[in-house]
Order: structure tokens, then C-alpha cells, then sequence
């Protein structure tokens, strides 16, 4: 089954985008320290993150169509 927004791999990895374009502006201009912390954080997030995100999957594909339904509605 795939999931609506895509494979979940893409979506931590479209997750990550944002602040690997970050990374490139605190790199330019010379933020050294801000740098290695935010490298740190990037690669947990794309260690780690689909991990999380796979056992959220598997927990929202457990509950029962009319709460999906619900859940979805309630986003909205």
C-alpha cells in the first residue's frame, strides 16, 4: 500500500531539503560551530527519522476506516 503522499523515505528526505539549504547559508557565511551542530541534527533526522516515521504508519494503518475517516476529516 502506498502511502498518499508518496514513499516514506521521500517524504523525511523532502523533510531534510529545507534545512540542507540552511546548512549551505550558515556555511557561507562562516558559522562553523551552528554548522556542526546543524550536521549533527540533519543526519539524525535522516538516520532516525524513517524509522519514527514507519512506526507511525504502521499505528495510523491499525485504526479502522471510520477513524481515519474522522481523523482526516478533523484535519481539514
Amino acid at each position: 500500500m502506498t502511502h498518499p503522499l508518496g514513499s516514506l523515505s521521500a517524504i523525511v528526505v523532502n523533510c531534510a531539503a529545507p534545512g540542507i539549504t540552511e546548512l549551505g547559508i550558515v556555511c557561507g557565511i562562516g558559522a562553523w560551530q551552528i554548522a556542526g551542530i546543524a550536521t549533527a541534527l540533519l543526519l539524525l533526522l535522516l538516520s532516525v527519522g524513517s524509522s519514527i516515521e514507519r512506526a507511525l504508519h504502521r499505528r495510523w494503518l491499525r485504526k479502522s476506516p471510520e477513524e481515519q475517516a474522522a481523523i482526516t476529516q478533523h484535519d481539514e
